[in-house]
């Protein structure tokens, strides 16, 4: 997914339903920001299903 801008949109973040085993992966975005020192972090974000879609960053 190609970023044209500083905003990604809320459909851009897939919703996914968590699996109980860390090992196993679920549906998210992967992107990087810059942070205020100037470096580049990775953010991996999702929404979860059984927490009424709220919004997690990694």
């Amino acid at each position: 997914m190609p970023l044209t801008s500083t905003v990604i949109p809320p459909g851009a973040v897939p919703v996914s339903f968590p699996s109980p085993f860390w090992f196993m992966s679920h549906d998210a975005v992967v992107f990087g920001v810059r942070t205020s020192e100037g470096r580049l972090a990775k953010v991996k974000a999702w929404r979860s299903l059984t927490e009424g879609g709220a919004l997690h960053l990694e």
